[in-house]
C-alpha cells in the first residue's frame, strides 16, 4: 500500500506528457503510484504512458478508456483502483516541483483537521514563465463563492474524506468544473483546506486551454455559484460573483490573456 497515488487523466498529450511524468518520478517523496488513465486518446499518448509503466512497474500503472468519457468519469476511475491514503492529482501538460509531495504530506501528517492541502503556482504559455497565481491560505466559504479556492492539480487530499462525498460529481453539468463542485461538497461537509503559500506547481496556459473554456463550461460554473451562494445564504450584494464566468466568456481572449498576464506577472 502506497502512502500517495497520484491521479492523471489524460488526452491526446503526446507532445507533453513526457515532462509531466518525469517531475513524479524526479519527486523527494517516493511513496507513491502514479496511475495514468487515457481516455480514449488518438495520438500516441497511451503508447507513451504504456513504456514508462514498462520502465517503472513499481511506480506507474497505465490503464485507458476505448471511448473519451470526460475528466470527472476518467478521475473516478483512478481513485477506484488506487491504494494510496492521499489522493494527489496531476495534468499532462503541466509539471511538479521536485519536493512537492514531499512539502503537501508533511503539511497533512501534521494537521489532522485539514483534508485538503493546494499551493500557489508558477503559469506558463508553453515557451516562458509568464506570471504566479496566489491563492488563499486558509480559504473559507467566501472564497468559493468568488472562485475555485484550490488550483485543481496541485491538490494533496485524504482519500477517506474525498470518497465520503462521493468522489467527483459525474455529468455534463460538470463539465471543466469538476474540481469547483467537489470543494463545494467537501466544505458543506466541514471539511477545511490550506494552500501551501509557495508555487510548487508549473500550470500551461496557452491558446488551447483557452480555448476550452467554452460557453457550456462559463454556464456550468454560474450554475455551481449560485448554489454556493443559496447554500451559505450570502448578502444579495454578493450576487455579481454569480455572474462573472459569463463576464469573463464575453472578453475577447487576447484582451483576457493579456489583462491576466498584466495582473500576475
Amino acid at each position: 500500500m502506497k502512502k500517495v497515488s497520484i491521479i492523471m487523466g489524460v488526452y491526446n498529450c503526446e507532445s507533453t506528457i513526457a515532462k509531466s511524468i518525469e517531475s513524479i518520478l524526479n519527486q523527494t517523496f517516493t511513496d507513491y503510484e502514479l496511475i495514468i488513465w487515457d481516455d480514449g486518446s488518438t495520438d500516441s499518448t497511451l503508447k507513451i504512458a504504456k513504456e514508462y509503466e514498462k520502465n517503472y512497474q513499481d511506480k506507474v500503472k497505465c490503464y485507458f478508456s476505448e471511448e473519451n468519457k470526460g475528466l470527472n468519469k476518467t478521475l473516478n476511475l483512478c481513485i477506484k483502483v488506487s491504494e494510496g491514503e492521499f489522493i494527489a492529482r496531476q495534468d499532462a501538460d503541466d509539471y511538479s516541483e521536485k519536493s512537492r509531495l514531499e512539502k503537501q504530506v508533511m503539511f497533512l501528517d501534521e494537521n489532522d483537521e485539514i483534508s485538503i492541502v493546494g499551493s500557489n503556482f508558477v503559469f506558463f504559455d508553453g515557451k516562458k514563465n509568464v506570471g504566479e497565481i496566489i491563492y488563499p491560505e486558509y480559504p473559507s466559504e467566501h472564497d468559493l463563492l468568488r472562485q475555485t479556492p484550490f488550483a485543481h492539480p496541485t491538490v494533496l487530499v485524504r482519500k477517506k474524506d474525498l470518497i465520503s462525498v462521493g468522489g467527483y460529481s459525474e455529468g455534463e453539468c460538470y463539465y471543466r468544473i469538476e474540481d469547483y463542485q467537489l470543494w463545494f461538497k467537501m466544505f458543506s461537509k466541514g471539511y477545511k483546506g490550506y494552500n501551501i503559500q509557495e508555487n510548487l506547481y508549473y500550470y500551461r496556459e496557452d491558446s488551447e486551454s483557452f480555448q476550452r473554456r467554452n460557453f457550456l463550461n462559463r454556464k456550468n460554473e454560474m450554475r455551481l455559484k449560485w448554489e454556493i451562494f443559496k447554500h451559505y445564504d450570502f448578502k444579495l450584494y454578493e450576487s455579481f460573483q454569480i455572474l462573472k464566468p459569463i463576464v469573463i466568456y464575453l472578453i475577447p481572449k487576447k484582451v483576457y490573456i493579456a489583462l491576466r498576464k498584466r495582473k500576475y506577472g
